[in-house]
Parts: structure tokens; sequence; C-alpha cells
């Protein structure tokens, strides 16, 4: 009888459910989406930081806007956005690596093969910043705080998670649904930890907003806040986790003050009066020319992410776009060239690829190029325009394109950003030549959100925005799926087979080459797709500073430049 229930007690544990997920978790100095961490578990520090960098003086920063908000998670409210200093999350990310979490307030990270459990060791010296040690109640409490007052991206991720349990004060686990993706226990690892001992009395009052500083985890406390106007952190020195690898040679200025302008323009005047000491430009033309003060450093910083891809997108969902040549002969009739030469001081790169500027951009699409002169030199690119448009049915009668039925080539353009309106102009401009008479209409942020999340345009200008490690949101931003449903950032309407299995192919992928490839697949699949007009892109990071004041790293992070690793001048 022993023996029956010896073996009985071998069968249940080999072949349970819950030990089929839990036998394979392996204990992890870091986790990686994909590959291996590239630090050891001895690691000191980051490779972009100067561990020995001086800590004290002062950052001073600017927005632009306004704030009404400290509760950064929240859907509700605006919160600047320095604030991620003054919560830590669960895991910290390295910003020279495509997608790796390293120990914060979990000392050690277990997960599964098939990435379905992810089990959570908290540090037992991790403490927020009234001192109250940080527990298993607080990570439950976090995640479930998040799941259901969180932002969406947040929700969506959290309620992939099956069930949590707590085996003791500094072990939590978290088992994922059958079709949660392998991206989701990375997301839950970056978790924003609370304090359950602060927020739960609130009841409700704590899913509002508040301008009241709550206690936080990270190296920074709020110290005073002038309620839309300014806001002060002051670096927390009894910071527990100041000499973790994770965090060292990081956060080195005493103090952090930001200030809000109403607008970019009196932004940048008080920047030229050295009123802040750091800032990212975006405007090619003032880059070129309204930078040369005496004690300003320009950076042409370079680093290895995707830039956003900003386009002009069909709405293939529109009879009027569904012919790959229609959209081919409007793609031929945008001259980026003349545009870059004249509005742009030839600052941008021309994209050709959903993975602008990184590892990740396939090299087998070319967006059609001309001499820059302008409508002499679009010539041969509007005769290939009239040969297919000719060839998808639509004839020139009149001093109009018509096709057979007699219906007139219109459609409108849908902006929401009026600088966007002299690219649209230039644009009709050209399309006029084929007979094509677009209307221009700018609208503001409400409704143009209102109609994309409708699908209720014919063309838009729009942006997406990927990382080194693209997953889940591939679908979102181009999966047959999200093509019917209302909300996706799936604006063309693209439903193809092959894309699915291209964008399935890189959700499988284990290895940074196996993404490589699924990528590049991915990437000429919709680029050759022609779905939109591909824009343009910064080729580099354009950084002011006052080296007079601030100092940063000789190493920039593959991410770009990682402010949190700079320090004040003495």
């Amino acid at each position: 009888m022993r023996d029956a229930r010896v073996w009985i007690f071998v069968f249940l544990v080999i072949f349970s459910p819950l030990a089929s997920r839990l036998c394979c978790a392996e204990a992890q100095h870091a986790l990686t989406m994909r590959g291996a961490p590239a630090l050891p578990e001895n690691f000191q520090n980051f490779s972009y930081v100067n561990p020995d960098a001086p800590k004290g003086g002062t950052l001073r920063l600017a927005e632009i806007g306004t704030f009404d908000s400290l509760a950064p998670w929240l859907i509700k409210g605006t919160a600047p956005p320095q604030l991620d200093w003054v919560y830590d999350k669960l895991m910290a990310r390295s910003w020279d690596e495509p997608f790796t979490l390293y120990p914060l307030i979990a000392q050690r990270a277990d997960i599964s093969d098939d990435r379905k459990t992810l089990t959570v060791h908290i540090d037992p010296r991790a403490r927020f910043q009234d001192g109250v040690a940080i527990t298993s109640e607080d990570i439950q409490f976090s995640y479930e705080f998040l799941k259901e007052h969180g932002r969406p991206n947040t929700r969506r991720i959290f309620k992939t998670v099956e069930s949590v349990a707590a085996a003791d004060a500094r072990t939590i686990t978290f088992h994922f649904k059958p079709d949660a993706d392998g991206e989701a226990p990375m997301i839950v690892a970056m978790m924003t930890v609370l304090p359950k001992h602060y927020w739960q009395p609130m009841g409700a009052a704590a899913q509002n907003t508040t301008l009241n500083a709550p206690v936080g985890s990270g190296p920074y406390k709020i110290t005073h806040v002038d309620a839309g106007r300014s806001i002060i952190l002051t670096r927390d020195k009894n910071y527990w986790a100041a000499n973790l690898p994770s965090r060292r040679g990081q956060f080195n200025f005493d103090t952090v003050r930001v200030d809000f302008y109403r607008n970019d323009t009196a932004a940048l005047l008080a920047f030229k009066s050295h009123a802040y000491d750091f800032r990212r430009e975006i405007n090619p033309r003032r880059w070129a020319q309204d930078y040369h003060v005496p004690g300003v450093q320009q950076e042409n910083f370079k680093d290895g992410k995707p830039a956003p891809l900003r386009a002009l997108v069909f709405n293939t969902r529109r009879d009027l776009f569904k012919d790959i040549r229609v959209r081919e002969a409007l793609q031929l009739a945008f001259d980026f060239e003349w545009l870059n030469k004249n509005l742009f001081n030839g600052a941008y790169a021309r994209t050709e690829s959903i993975y602008p500027k990184s590892a990740l951009a396939d090299d087998g699409f070319h967006a059609p190029r001309t001499d820059g002169t302008g409508p002499a030199g679009q010539r041969d690119h509007l005769r290939r325009a009239q040969a297919l448009l000719k060839d998808a049915g639509w004839d020139m009668k009149n001093g109009a394109l018509q096709n057979a039925r007699g219906d007139d080539f219109n459609f409108e353009i849908l902006l929401n950003d009026p600088t966007d309106e002299k690219i649209a102009l230039y644009y009709v401009q050209s399309l006029a030549r084929l007979g094509i008479t677009p209307h221009i209409r700018t609208i503001d942020s409400a409704q143009f959100t209102g109609r994309l999340e409708q699908f209720d345009f014919d063309m838009a200008a729009v942006q997406w925005v990927s990382t080194l490690s693209p997953g889940s949101e591939q679908a979102v931003y181009w999966g047959s799926r999200a093509a019917a449903q209302p909300g996706s950032r799936n604006y063309a309407g693209i439903a193809d087979a092959a894309v699915d299995a291209d964008i399935a192919a890189l959700n499988a992928a284990r290895t940074n080459a196996d993404l490589t490839a699924a990528a590049h697949a991915l990437d000429h699949a919709i680029m050759t797709g022609r779905y939109f007009i591909s824009l343009y892109y910064a080729p580099a990071d354009w950084v002011a500073y006052w080296p007079a004041s601030i100092t940063p790293p000789e190493k920039l992070s593959l991410y770009g430049a990682a402010l949190e690793a700079w320090w004040a001048k003495f």
C-alpha cells in the first residue's frame, strides 16, 4: 500500500498541470524576453553609467503644459514624467539591451519555460520611503489595484493573469492564462509597487488624482509641489537600493526641479537663458538655427532603438484604396526630397521600414526618390503613377481623374497637428497633376482620436512606436483580428494571412536571431504592401545641455541618453 501511495504521488508530481508549470522554472538573476542576459550574475553596474559619478547638485528640467496628478499609474489626470524616479518597479530595465530586467525590489525571479509562471522573490532589504518593508501583500495589492484602475495597456496585460499566490511574505507567484503571450511575465515584472498600508485605507479615494505627495519606493521623494507649475524631487539619502548593481552610478542629483511652460517657444527661450539644463529638440530648423548660444552644447546622440513610424496611412477599408496599384501611384506622388530640402534643412531621413533606424529594419524596400528640384524632378514618378492608375481603372477626363462609373478620385486627408498642414499642402499640389483633388481637414485631438478609433477616415497622419523587442502590440498594429476591432491601431485595415503568420513568428521567437529574421519578414510584408506613405525621422537624438551644470557619461546606451546616469558639474 505504501508503494502504491508513492507511485500515485510521483504521478501527480510529474503530470499535474500545476507541477508542469513549476518543474521547469529556473532561478534567474535577470529576465530576458529572448536569449541570455548581457550581464553576468555578479555584475556591478550597467555599462552606460559611471559607477563613481559624484552625488549632489541640481538638475533643472522643463515640460510643456501642466499637471494635475502625482499618481502616474492612473488613467485619470496628467502626471509629470519624472515620477518614474519616485516609484520603483519590481525589476529594473537595462537600457543597453532590447528587453532585459535585473533585480531591484525583486531580488530574484523564476520563470517557467512555457512563460506561464512567474515567481518573484522580494529582497528582504526592500523598503518604502517611510521605512516600512515591502512584502508580498504590497505586490498583490499593487497587481489588483492596477488591474482595475491602471492605464489601458497595464489592465490588458494584468488581466492575462489566471491566479496569484503568495507563499510567504517575500515570495509571490503569478500564473498566466493559456492564451497569455510570452511578453506578459516581463510586463508584470515591471509592475510599479504601491504601499498597501498607505493606499488601502483610502478606499475609493485612491482611484482619484492627487497633488498630495504619496509614499514612494524609489530614489527620489516629492518635496515641493506648485500645482500645475513646478515640482521638486529630493534624493532620498536613505534609499535602500542605492548600491544595488541596477542602481549604482544613477540618480546622482540631490535635487531635480521640473518647471512647466505654456508652449515650446517659451520653453526654448527659457533654456537659452539657462533657466534649465537639458533639452531635446524635435524641430530641425530650430536645431540648425536657434542653439548658437555661448555655453550651450549640442549633441547628435546616435542610438539603436527604432524611430517612431510616422505616415499618411491609407484606409484600405475604403474601396478607393483597396487596389495596391492605386496606393503605389499615390506613393510615387509624394516628394520627400523637396520637402526635406525646403522645409527641414535636409535634417530628416526617409522612413523605409516599420522599425526605422534599427537592426530590425529589413533593407528590401526603398521609397521613391526624386532629385529634390520640385515638379521637374517628379515627372518620371508622375508618369509611372499615371500608368498604374490607368491599369487600376482610372483615366483623366476633362482634367479630373475618373473611374468607369464617372466617379472623381477625391478623398480627405485627416490631420490633428497644424504643423503637418504644410506637408499635406505640398502633397496636394503633386496629386493635382494627376487629376486628384484631396481635401485637408485638421481637427482637434479628441475628434481625431475618435475618428481613428472608428476607422472613420480616408487618409490620416498617424504614428506607431516600436521597441527593440517588438511583441504583441504588432498584432494590434497590423493583425487581421485588429482590422475589425474599433479602437485598434490597425488603421490601414490590413487583413493578410501572411502578415498574421509573420506576427506569430515574431511572438514565438526565443532568440535574438529568430526575432530579427521574423521582424525583417514582417517589415518587408508591410512595406511592400504599400499601406501608407512613409514620412521621415530624425537620424539622431537632438540634445542640447549646459555643460557648466551637468555632465553625461562617456557611453550612450542602446536606447539613447539615459538622464538618470548624468551628474552635476561642480
